[in-house]
């Protein structure tokens, strides 16, 4: 369970990052369906969502994707919780009085 915690920790650390890397306003990959269909597809503006919420530009980011939001949140809540207990599990255990 601690290395599937760790890998999630990291993947939600990873998204926190390239939301702070990734410029909000720039161009982001190519999306498969609006180059193939002509369509945008569900997940079309979440990377620049993510990237304009970890900036704190939320109006912003909702207009862009109603998920960036959700997924910074949560990615942010996964990141402490994983900190949180790498720090207990960490910490030198105090001796018991009898």
């Amino acid at each position: 369970m601690a290395k599937r915690w760790r890998r999630v920790t990291l993947a939600a650390g990873a998204v926190l990052v390239a939301g702070f890397l990734h410029p909000p306003g720039g161009t982001s990959a190519l999306c498969p369906s609006r180059v193939l269909l002509e369509r945008p597809c569900l997940l079309c503006g979440l990377t620049r969502s993510v990237s304009l919420a970890c900036r704190g530009k939320l109006a912003e980011s909702w207009d862009m994707h109603v998920l960036g939001i959700p997924v910074v949140f949560a990615a942010f809540a996964v990141v402490l919780i994983g900190a949180l207990r790498l720090l207990i599990t960490r910490m030198p255990h105090s001796p018991r009085s009898a």
